[in-house]
């Protein structure tokens, strides 16, 4: 049986059954989309070096040994003079503050490290602070620790001389002086890392640094969050702009509402379909296939448009609305099919990829394909009998042109 006589009976099935088609998609697309507001943004570096070699697995005794390079958050201290005994006092009692969150293993700051020095004829590796505290009677560790001028003052210059802090928790210009939070390990996901910065910023919100002192977090920790943040806002722009861009240019091209509005449900469908899958199988959009959204809307109208444009030229030929749509599927199903089916094929083989993040881009892109011609072979040419058929755009007179005539 030829391709085009298997497509001819879909055809009839489609048409026959075309408000069940329509009504059981967007049933469909309506339940996939109530899942895919379940879905994760996870953007852990972490996922690169996961893979079917013994790499992760040394990486990870390497940080079982010596520690994780990517678990400091630094929180830093600016102003005009950081080593004052005002500022130095609200870094102490900071960094105190935050060594009682449940994520932080270690909260350290130049007034709370322990560096070796001279203290009255002796080594000590006590803390400034905590010896000028303690000689005044004071709990090093109370939440209402106050410097003083003169521990200010031999902190000041310990912190300009000594290499381990000077250039590390003081900048040489005494400005900058930031407290770090050496973040627990099994904190790895964004969403908790998220939750750190907010309890960190909550924490010293309600502690407000002195007038002329500001704070601003630093580390990969507060990358991985920003990084969530800057992408979760562009896809919020940049896939309705896109959304916008394509029904602009099919309006201009298709004269009528069937034109544009049919190839963006199709897409609206298999994105749908695409996010509920990630759920389903406890995927995250990464920092790989966040490419997922671009190459849906590529699929869906591309095929959307192939189909449009041959229903056009059937209508052009003398058919009824009906039958054009019949030969649409007939001579159409089958292209669209080899080409999604090409194009699945070569996301299929990213499954031989060592890293699991390209292999696991692999499946959900050659998912996404499949979803986008389901939808156009079902939905659109159900939906489209209702519609008013679309007109392609023409040149005047271009029945005439021959492209091969530079006159004409």
């Amino acid at each position: 049986m030829r391709s085009e006589d298997v497509f001819d009976k879909i055809a009839d099935v489609i048409l026959a059954h075309r408000k069940l088609v329509v009504g059981a998609l967007l049933v469909l697309g309506l339940a996939c989309g109530l899942v895919a507001t379940q879905l994760r943004f996870n953007f852990t570096p972490q996922q690169l070096f996961e893979s079917t070699s013994d790499y992760d697995k040394l990486r990870d005794r390497f940080a079982a040994r010596f520690g994780r390079e990517d678990n400091l958050l630094s929180i830093l201290v600016r102003g005009d003079d950081v080593l004052t005994p005002e500022t130095l006092t609200y870094i102490h009692r900071s960094t105190l503050a935050l060594r009682k969150l449940d994520q932080v293993k270690r909260a350290e700051s130049v007034t709370t490290l322990e560096v070796p020095r001279a203290s009255n004829g002796a080594l000590s590796t006590k803390p400034i602070i905590n010896e000028s505290l303690a000689s005044r009677g004071e709990d090093p560790t109370s939440p209402d620790a106050t410097v003083d001028a003169e521990a200010a003052r031999q902190l000041r210059e310990l912190a300009l001389k000594d290499p381990l802090l000077r250039g590390q928790l003081v900048s040489a210009d005494g400005t900058i002086a930031p407290i770090m939070l050496w973040v627990n390990d099994d904190v790895q996901d964004v969403s908790d890392l998220t939750r750190l910065v907010e309890a960190a910023q909550a924490q010293l919100a309600a502690r407000p640094p002195p007038p002329g002192v500001t704070l601003e977090f630093a580390g990969i920790p507060q990358v991985r969050v920003d990084i969530v943040k800057s992408l979760r806002h562009e896809q919020l722009t940049f896939i309705p702009f896109t959304g916008l861009i394509y029904v602009l240019v099919l309006a201009w091209l298709f004269r009528r509402f069937s034109g544009f509005a049919l190839p963006m449900a199709v897409v609206g469908l298999t994105a749908a379909a695409t996010a509920a899958l990630l759920v389903a199988t406890g995927s995250a959009i990464n920092i790989i296939n966040n490419v997922l959204p671009s190459l849906i809307f590529i699929i869906g109208v591309s095929d959307s448009i192939h189909m449009l444009t041959r229903q056009a030229e059937e209508i052009e030929q003398g058919k009824d609305h009906m039958e054009a749509v019949r030969a649409m599927v007939r001579h159409t199903g089958m292209a669209c099919l080899l080409t999604s089916t090409t194009t699945a094929v070569g996301f299929v083989s990213l499954l031989v990829a060592d890293t699991d993040i390209l292999k696991k881009l692999g499946w959900q892109a050659a998912s996404a394909v499949c979803f986008a011609y389901a939808f156009t072979l079902l939905f659109l040419p159900a939906a489209l009998t209702w519609l008013r058929p679309v007109q392609r755009l023409q040149l005047e007179g271009d029945a005439s042109i021959d492209p091969l005539d530079p006159e004409s």
